[in-house]
């Protein structure tokens, strides 16, 4: 869920959300899509948190401590190489 208030301020809420709804939620906010590794498998994974006024890159590297994800940013493009759920 993505909140806004004054047109300026964002902050960004998931509350258990599946990986797949929060990518789509960061592709809509951030304009940018989302490569996930066709061998990867991320249907149990779920992200909890608050983001206010934070970057994709900050965003996604908290992402990447707490699913030891690996991604790589090109352009407007995220690849997602990498992930373990648990």
């Amino acid at each position: 869920m993505i909140e806004r208030s004054d047109g300026c301020f964002d902050r960004i809420i998931f509350k258990g959300a599946s990986l797949q709804e929060a990518i789509s939620d960061l592709e809509n906010h951030f304009k940018v899509s989302f490569s996930v590794g066709d061998n990867l498998s991320y249907s149990t994974c779920q992200i909890s948190g608050t983001y206010e006024k934070q970057s994709l890159t900050s965003i996604l590297d908290e992402w990447s401590a707490l699913l030891n994800l690996k991604y790589e940013i090109d352009g407007n493009r995220v690849i997602i190489s990498d992930l373990k759920c648990t």
